[in-house]
């Protein structure tokens, strides 16, 4: 779970990690987003190397609850997320990412990169190990 501010409006995507080392590659997701009233979907918006996380601007938080099957497990990930977001004096939204990594190797960490400025905010891990 993330809640984040922005230093300005900001798009971050995501990444699955093992070692320090962050994967480019197998991300097949597809994003179904209303922004201001205006709908869409897009298959693989954040291109196969890497998927939509979560929006935030710095007048208000964004949020995003994000649900992965099986990452430390050396199988396909699966990738469940919502997210929502207010890009200042531009408008709200809120997102659904879902999808699978098709990549079978055992992750560790994830990275968050924002498009544009620097993100602050705070972050909880629930059930990544037993």
């Amino acid at each position: 779970m993330v809640r984040a501010v922005g230093s300005t409006n900001i798009l971050a995507t995501a990444k699955l990690r093992a070692s320090g080392t962050d994967s480019s590659t197998g991300y097949d997701t597809t994003r179904v987003i209303n922004y201001s009233n205006t709908g869409g979907a897009s298959t693989n918006g954040a291109g196969t190397d890497e998927f939509h996380a979560f929006g935030c601007g710095s007048s208000a938080p964004g949020a995003m609850t994000l649900n992965l099957f099986s990452p430390a497990i050396a199988e396909y990930t699966s990738i469940d997320l919502h997210a929502s977001f207010y890009y200042n004096t531009t408008g709200y939204g809120a997102w659904i990412t879902a999808g699978v990594h098709a990549v079978a190797t055992a992750y560790d960490s994830m990275t968050f990169i924002p498009d544009t400025g620097t993100i602050t905010g705070r972050w909880a891990v629930y059930g990544y190990a037993k």
